[in-house]
């Protein structure tokens, strides 16, 4: 029962970070700012990140991937339902739990991640 709880856990944080904070932009430019010192380039992804961010303040990093990239992985990672069933399956396999907690886990994943979702929009 822990098993699913804690695999459970690791999947709504996950999807919380990724599609409810700025923290993958943050590690994007903070990457970008150390490699950019020994090859003085920068990420042109962050720049029309940025640009796309004057526009519209409220866009995720999601939401940008999928309106830049309409394609397969774009969609995927811009999806928390569809997110959320892949990433599910790195603690399974992290944990070697049964296949059988595997359902169990994602459903309880996504009442989390919507319940802290919920709860943090006040």
């Amino acid at each position: 029962m822990l098993d699913i709880i804690v695999q459970a856990s690791f999947t709504a944080v996950c999807l919380y970070i990724w599609f409810e904070t700025d923290a993958a932009i943050e590690y994007l430019r903070l990457i970008d700012k150390s490699v950019g010192l020994i090859t003085k380039e920068k990420n042109e992804i962050i720049e029309k990140f940025d640009k796309q961010r004057e526009l519209s303040p409220s866009i995720s990093l999601p939401e940008f991937f999928c309106i830049e990239n309409n394609n397969f992985l774009s969609r995927l990672f811009s999806c928390p339902v569809c997110l959320g069933v892949w990433t599910n399956i790195i603690p399974s396999l992290l944990m070697s739990a049964p296949i059988s907690y595997y359902f169990p886990s994602l459903i309880l994943s996504f009442f989390l991640y919507y319940g802290l979702n919920k709860l943090t929009d006040g």
